[in-house]
C-alpha cells in the first residue's frame, strides 16, 4: 500500500475506530430504511470483494432440419475462466 494511502486510512481509522468501508457499504446495504436503489449500489460494489467480473458469454444455437432455430444456448464466462451455472 502506498504511503499516502496508509496515512489516510489510518487517520480516518483514527477518527472512527475500526472503520471498514466494506462493512458499512454491507450495513448500508441491508438497511430496509435506504432507498433500495443506493442499495442495490452498495451491493454491487461489495460483490466485487466476493466474485470475480463477468467477462464475456458463449452462444450458440439449436436448429431444426429445415434450418430453423430452435434453441438457444449461452454460457456466461467470468475473468478467471469459471462459468455460471444456466
Amino acid at each position: 500500500m502506498p504511503a499516502f494511502k496508509k496515512e489516510i486510512k489510518d487517520l480516518i481509522q483514527n477518527i472512527y475506530d475500526g472503520y471498514d468501508p466494506i462493512v458499512a457499504l454491507v450495513d448500508i446495504g441491508l438497511n430496509p430504511a435506504v432507498d433500495v436503489g443506493i442499495r442495490v449500489a452498495c451491493h454491487k460494489e461489495v460483490a466485487k470483494y466476493f466474485h470475480a467480473p463477468m467477462r464475456s458469454k458463449e452462444e450458440s444455437y439449436s436448429k431444426s432440419e429445415n434450418n430453423q432455430v430452435t434453441g438457444i444456448h449461452f454460457q456466461i464466462i467470468g475473468q478467471n475462466g469459471s462459468t455460471l451455472p444456466h
